[in-house]
């Protein structure tokens, strides 16, 4: 399934080793950030201030989320899609 086909609840841009944007889902609406975890090499913390709403893991096709909501989209699966100079949240 292409990304177009998806449904966007957010949109980022690169900012350093991270991600700053904005999400917006039933549940969790703002201006989000998505830092690497310190805790863990290779994933990374979605944040809106200081809550932490979900966690993320690099592979082949960019970041594969995991929305830690209630009544998250798509069971709380989202990818972060390159774009031309910005990034999709999908789910």
């Amino acid at each position: 399934m292409e990304a177009y086909d998806m449904t966007t609840i957010g949109t980022f841009f690169k900012e350093g080793d991270g991600y700053r944007g904005l999400v917006s889902t039933a549940s969790v609406q703002g201006c989000a950030r998505i830092t690497p975890d310190p805790a863990e090499p290779g994933t990374y913390v979605l944040s809106i201030g200081e809550r932490v709403f979900g966690h993320a893991r690099a592979d082949a096709d960019g970041l594969a989320v995991t929305i830690h909501a209630p009544h998250a989209p798509a069971g709380g699966w989202a990818r972060l899609i390159k774009r031309d100079g910005y990034y999709l949240l999908t789910v």
